[in-house]
């Protein structure tokens, strides 16, 4: 009917919205509207929620968050305790003062919808302790981790991890991220005819370890005066990418990691010797399909070595050379 083939496209095209967001208004508007089924109206399943919705005081985002929590519990819980989640939830998403939300911290604050998952979440931990449990391992088995297409000289890295490896990976992060853990730098130093002065630090400064903090109060800047901050202006996202860079590299270097072929795990990038001669070019890693940089080539040379191979018209290998390196064990360790 109206040129439509099913009440998706309908509501797409009566509200202007994308057939996406008709599917999930319709599928909040079946336990929030009332129904009639058999010939006769039917209350709407959460009537808490749709008279937010009706009012206007909860929104679209809220509502959903509350109703797929009410529908996790259903048939677990109790009906009367299933109303009193509602009802406050339905408090917390609007900042309305109730009696299931009156003494408790947070009470007349409107929360966000993150906030709202997560005490929507503490409810269904509280009322249905052992909802989770049976679904452990098949949780866990749908654990995965794989590589998305090549883009704009990046690979995606797309993952679904339970929620203990999402603490572990979060605790890891943050103590690498912590105030307390800071790149070491080389401070210049004054001459040492001032016996008071030792390797850059002043022996009668009441902070032992140099640092000072004599901040503007009115700049804009919040770091300005604090020897801390290193000018690190990457953003969280990146600096995740690179401690989960430092973690790998740490874990190829353990003796416990297994071995390949009698040797630790070694990324190996192929470059040709004309280019490398020339100082252009790009290099490849096995397995890989986009192209390394130049630069990085060298880094990765400078940081390992590099072996000399000559292959013939037919792929065999005619000369294996050793490895050279810019750097002993001894000097890298110093460095």
């Amino acid at each position: 009917q109206n040129g439509c083939r099913n009440r998706v496209e309908f509501i797409s095209q009566l509200a202007g919205i994308s057939s996406r967001e008709a599917k999930r208004r319709l599928k909040l508007g079946e336990t929030v509207v009332e129904r009639t089924p058999m010939g006769l109206p039917v209350p709407a399943r959460y009537p808490v929620i749709a008279e937010g919705l009706v009012s206007g005081d909860l929104g679209l985002e809220a509502a959903e968050i509350i109703a797929g929590t009410l529908t996790a519990l259903h048939g677990k819980v109790l009906q009367d305790d299933l109303d009193h989640v509602e009802r406050a939830l339905v408090a917390s998403a609007t900042g309305a003062i109730t009696p299931e939300t009156a003494g408790l911290p947070g009470a007349g604050i409107r929360f966000t919808p993150d906030l709202l998952r997560a005490q929507a979440l503490e409810w269904q931990g509280r009322l249905d302790p052992d909802g989770a449990a049976p679904n452990d391992d098949t949780v866990e088995a749908k654990s995965t981790l794989t590589f998305g297409l090549l883009r704009h000289g990046l690979y995606p890295l797309r993952a679904d991890v339970t929620p203990e490896l999402r603490g572990i990976m979060d605790t890891l992060f943050d103590t690498y991220l912590s105030a307390r853990s800071r790149t070491p730098r080389f401070e210049p130093t004054e001459s040492g005819d001032d016996p008071s002065v030792l390797d850059g630090v002043d022996v009668a400064d009441p902070n032992p370890d140099g640092e000072r903090f004599s901040a503007d109060p009115f700049s804009a800047d919040p770091f300005t005066g604090d020897s801390r901050y290193d000018g690190d202006s990457r953003t969280a996202g990146e600096k995740r990418a690179d401690i989960l860079r430092c973690v790998f590299e740490a874990a190829a270097r353990d003796p416990k990691t297994p071995a390949m072929g009698g040797a630790a795990p070694t990324v190996m990038i192929h470059i040709n010797a004309t280019d490398l001669h020339n100082g252009r070019g790009v290099g490849w890693i096995d397995g890989v399909d986009a192209p390394i940089s130049f630069r990085r080539v060298t880094e990765a040379i400078c940081a390992g070595g590099a072996q000399h191979v000559i292959f013939g018209t037919t792929g065999n290998i005619l000369y294996l050379g050793d490895t050279v390196r810019c750097f002993t064990p001894k000097q890298r360790a110093a460095i």
